[in-house]
């Protein structure tokens, strides 16, 4: 039976005559949902990790450069702020792994997705108390215990990957044209989206205490103060450079947006 109307019948033809579009076009419109879909759950998770990492430890305000003679001053402008809390200083050191093992650390990679651990210098600290937002996954958190002769370290378990090592290997580093041979007591699972201050690498105390050192600090603070707290950094301590989380979020959610746009 063919249909009298022109315009259907033309159309009946075009979805059943050899050669003709039908299979292209759904698999088109298929792909194309497919991809509009998959684009929405991907920013839908992004925003929601966004907004999942914000929590009570998440600081305020990053502090670059805080220097040694500083930090006393520093301490007492910032915490004399209204609702100033949870400051930490972390002493930073830069320096560069050199080897592993033994090994030169370019022939020691085995994971060349984690190549940034051997880039360019990076930033390594000392620590006595397990970093906030990292768990220990193998070996033990050196605590009080400070009886080892032997300089010991920390590492992420991106280090980890990256030369397929694990507890009782060590690492050269080095620190201010010295190299510093450690052994691994501990591997860490950290959260990098918390915005918490870690360090892929972390000495125990000891080895690095008589190395002068700038400091990384942050510090949380209600909103309302911010303006206040960045005020009074600038005019008193023209050298430390102040990073606002706040904007940070706000910039990658609105590239999230975007992206979702």
């Amino acid at each position: 039976l063919r249909p009298q109307t022109p315009d259907v019948r033309l159309a009946l033809t075009n979805l059943t005559r050899p050669g003709n579009a039908t299979t292209g076009i759904i698999l088109s419109l298929g792909i194309g949902l497919t991809v509009l879909s998959a684009t929405a759950l991907v920013e839908n998770n992004m925003a929601r990790l966004l907004r999942a990492d914000i929590s009570d430890d998440t600081p305020s305000f990053f502090f670059l450069d805080v220097e040694p003679a500083q930090k006393d001053a520093f301490e007492k402008t910032v915490l004399a702020l209204p609702s100033a809390r949870k400051l930490m200083l972390t002493p930073s050191f830069s320096g560069r792994i050199v080897a592993v093992n033994g090994k030169k650390a370019e022939d020691a990679l085995v994971d060349a997705g984690e190549d940034w651990v051997i880039r360019s210098d990076r930033g390594f600290t000392t620590a006595k108390e397990l970093p906030s937002q990292s768990r220990v996954v193998e070996g033990a958190w050196w605590g009080n215990d400070n009886a080892s002769v032997t300089p010991r370290i920390s590492i992420a378990t991106n280090v980890a990957r990256a030369f397929n090592i694990g507890v009782g290997d060590t690492i050269t580093v080095n620190i201010m044209g010295s190299d510093i041979t450690a052994e691994i007591v501990n591997v860490r699972e950290i959260n990098w989206g918390s915005f918490v201050m870690n360090f892929a690498v972390t000495f125990a105390p000891g080895v690095l205490d008589k190395i002068p050192a700038n400091h990384l600090g942050t510090i949380v603070i209600d909103e309302k103060y911010d303006d206040e707290l960045q005020k009074a950094v600038t005019r008193d301590f023209p050298n430390i450079t102040i990073v606002r989380v706040r904007d940070v979020l706000e910039t990658a959610q609105g590239f999230v947006r975007a992206v979702a746009l």
